[in-house]
């Protein structure tokens, strides 16, 4: 199953994408995948302690239902950049990148969803957008956890 949403930007240099693939027992996989128009990159969740970007951050609304497993992992090619003339680095995606989730449903019968809040910042090497929050709400059901 495959959702989308765009930005609240008009125009945005970005683009999410939302998928849910089963895995086994009750185990769903989360994507939020995350394509950049060219020349735009995102932050990885984790950044050296002298980067001054806003990483990428997900925030679930609770749900007893669903149970994350692990932290979200990122699927991408990692660029450690750095800015030589001030003496800083930071962790980036250019294109695209995949932030991934292990989900375990606690009651495989149950229909719900998971919903919560992506905050990112994406910029190019000249400009910057402001931190952004967008929200989002992923249908889970039971067909979702069988193969």
């Amino acid at each position: 199953m495959i959702f989308s949403t765009q930005s609240i930007f008009a125009q945005s240099p970005v683009t999410w994408t939302f998928r849910v693939i089963p895995e086994k027992n009750g185990i769903l996989e989360i994507h939020f995948k995350a394509t950049l128009k060219e020349g735009w990159h995102i932050y990885s969740q984790q950044q050296p302690v002298d980067a001054v970007c806003s990483p990428t951050k997900i925030k679930y609304t609770p749900n007893p239902i669903l149970l994350p497993e692990g932290q979200v992992k990122e699927v991408g090619q990692l660029i450690h950049y750095e800015f030589k003339t001030i003496g800083i680095k930071q962790d980036q995606y250019n294109r695209e990148v995949d932030f991934v989730q292990r989900i375990r449903l606690k009651y495989p019968t149950a229909s719900t969803k998971l919903s919560g809040m992506i905050h990112y910042q994406i910029c190019t090497d000249i400009q910057c957008l402001p931190p952004t929050e967008i929200p989002f709400e992923i249908p889970v059901s039971p067909s979702d956890t069988t193969k």
